[in-house]
């Protein structure tokens, strides 16, 4: 296929849409690994780019200065047409690039090489690449080239876990919504429902209340026996769900399993509401049943498919750092230690949210596992209420901590023997605040110079922008606002 027609594929340009990355804000996770690629390479310009079907867009980059530019000038657009890494020793003695007017231009771009982002289904999306100002007749080196592959596949599983994620955020929403429904829909086909008047003893249960438990249309069924029919390792609470709603008449809802074992795992969900007599007295229980088995399936199987990402993502964190380790192992011994102690705070990160199948993780934990890699917990002095954060809002909280915590530990209160840090945070009108303050350290200097570090903490939040750092003689004192919109994400 040409250049063009491979651009507009429609498959191509659906696969693209699926992943939903396009004009996203710049994310930590992303720049690190163009980072990382242009360091590898000792190149000026490094490049996470989609191809859209009219334009380059650049999730992450180094060296360019802008986020996307139109097709006709990219050099990437002719990557995605190989199935392999893409190199162009002189861009100038190419006939597809000499006249491109980044190739022409003064300091023009005169060495490429690309890696293709490519899709499960093999659609290729986009590239991690490096470019030069001068050319380098020698190529790459077979250890750059597996930097490039490497890397692809770290974007491509961040990709992915984003994708899983939001999936699996519109199927619980989905699902909420159609339990919803089922409570006024007594006759579809899974649904049953069942009433037991207390007085008396007698169980009325509809057709597909007994199906539901296994037992035949014309067959006899009591309280008694829906209870015995319960997997014995769940009766005990389902019991004790139906005392707490008959003695403090609050709704009863409770999933367990069936003991028969003839019809394999069977997953069942009762609610019932208690009904009293007029001197308060409980007479009736009444409720639906509803067979929850493909949901608890698609539960496990989603378990698993995340503990797998998760194996995925851990293995691929530790060949870049072990890629990192060995491409830096020449340059300043503190770059590479500040570029593996981030790697280690995001895989911490990741940890945290692959537990809540990437969905979220409290303030709390999250500090936990970062500053717990830099000082002993009874340096920290942490509280504050529960608050959930997204993903993006809790990998941007991970590094901004680390960061903090870093920092603290060569010049802050961490520095010193005695020296602690007091986090405090809250949420109150729909604004997120967590202050930092250091005590028992040397007195706070305001640095000199921003190097990357500065810059994160100066982001905030999410990208906030809202940080506010006071320099004081007892410490440094700093504060951090997002709004609540901006920390479920």
């Amino acid at each position: 296929m040409s250049v063009q027609s491979t651009i507009t594929d429609p498959a191509r340009l659906a696969a693209l849409r699926r992943y939903d990355i396009l004009d996203t804000p710049t994310e930590a996770e992303f720049d690190d690994i163009a980072k990382l690629a242009a360091a590898s390479f000792d190149a000026p310009i490094g490049i996470v780019n989609l191809i859209a079907d009219v334009r380059q867009w650049f999730k992450a980059e180094v060296g360019i200065g802008v986020r996307e530019l139109p097709l006709d000038v990219s050099i990437c657009a002719h990557a995605i047409v190989q199935s392999d890494i893409m190199v162009i020793r002189d861009t100038l003695e190419d006939p597809r690039f000499a006249c491109n007017p980044l190739v022409q231009v003064e300091g023009g771009l005169r060495f490429y090489a690309g890696a293709p982002l490519r899709t499960p289904d093999a659609q290729i999306i986009g590239t991690v690449c490096v470019l030069d100002r001068a050319p380098r007749p020698d190529g790459i080196t077979d250890r750059q080239r597996l930097t490039l592959e490497v890397l692809a596949r770290q974007v491509m599983t961040q990709l992915e876990l984003r994708r899983v994620a939001s999936i699996e955020t519109l199927a619980h929403a989905m699902a909420q919504a159609a339990e919803r429904r089922s409570r006024f829909i007594l006759d579809a086909a899974r649904l049953g429902s069942w009433e037991w008047m207390m007085l008396t003893g007698s169980f009325e249960a509809s057709s597909a209340f007994k199906a539901n438990f296994g037992v035949a249309i014309d067959q006899p069924f009591s309280y008694e026996q829906m209870l015995d029919a319960v997997h014995p390792q769940d009766r005990d609470r389902v019991v004790e769900a139906f005392q707490a709603t008959i003695t403090r008449g609050c709704e009863c809802d409770v999933e367990f399993r069936l003991g028969h074992a003839e019809q394999g795992e069977v997953w069942l969900n009762l609610r019932a509401q208690l009904d009293r007599a007029s001197d308060g007295s409980p007479f009736r229980l009444a409720g639906i049943s509803l067979d929850i088995s493909d949901r608890k399936n698609e539960e496990a199987q989603k378990q698993l498919l995340m503990e797998e990402l998760a194996h995925r993502v851990k293995n691929t964190f530790s060949v870049v750092q072990a890629i990192a380790s060995q491409t830096l192992r020449q340059a300043d011994p503190e770059i590479a230690r500040t570029f593996q102690s981030r790697l280690v705070a995001l895989s911490h990160a990741h940890d945290m949210l692959l537990q809540k199948s990437w969905s979220s993780a409290t303030v709390g934990s999250l500090l936990d596992s970062v500053l717990g890699l830099q000082a002993e917990a009874h340096r920290f002095n942490i509280a504050g209420p529960e608050v959930l954060f997204g993903p993006k809002a809790a990998l941007s909280l991970a590094l901004l901590a680390h960061e903090m915590a870093t920092n603290s530990v060569k010049y802050g209160a961490l520095s010193a023997d005695g020296g602690s840090i007091e986090i405090r945070w809250t949420l109150a009108d729909q604004v997120f605040q967590l202050t930092w303050r250091e005590r028992g350290g040397p007195p706070a200097v305001q640095p000199e110079k921003r190097g990357f570090g500065s810059r994160l903490l100066r982001m905030g939040i999410a990208g906030s922008n809202r940080a506010e750092f006071s320099y004081e003689a007892g410490g440094l004192s700093a504060i951090f606002e997002a709004d609540d919109e901006r920390i479920t994400r």
